[in-house]
């Protein structure tokens, strides 16, 4: 018996030179293990976490993906900071 993937669409709030962004995320669980997928600038970027419970990326400069180096480190940051907040993510809606 297999378990299918389950997916929670989210928006991350991140502050890149002073403004507010909101990036569609999605939360893809696989049993206990999750990887979340975050768009920015049109690219899907692929982060989960690393051994130190960091996230990490897992597909820049992979796949012909290049993305602002700040605004993936705005991101990547505003993950490590749901850590101790996680429910902060449920005041954003969802952009349709």
């Amino acid at each position: 018996m297999f378990a299918l993937p389950m997916e929670h669409f989210f928006n991350l709030p991140v502050i890149h030179h002073d403004e507010e962004l909101l990036l569609l995320g999605r939360m893809v669980t696989f049993g206990y293990d999750y990887k979340l997928y975050i768009m920015i600038n049109d690219e899907e970027v692929i982060f989960e976490r690393d051994e130190e419970m960091k996230y990490r990326v897992l597909n820049v400069g992979a796949d012909n993906i290049t993305v602002d180096r700040e605004l993936l480190m705005a991101a990547k940051n505003a993950l490590e900071d749901l850590s101790d907040r996680p429910t902060h993510i449920l005041s954003y809606p969802i952009a349709s």
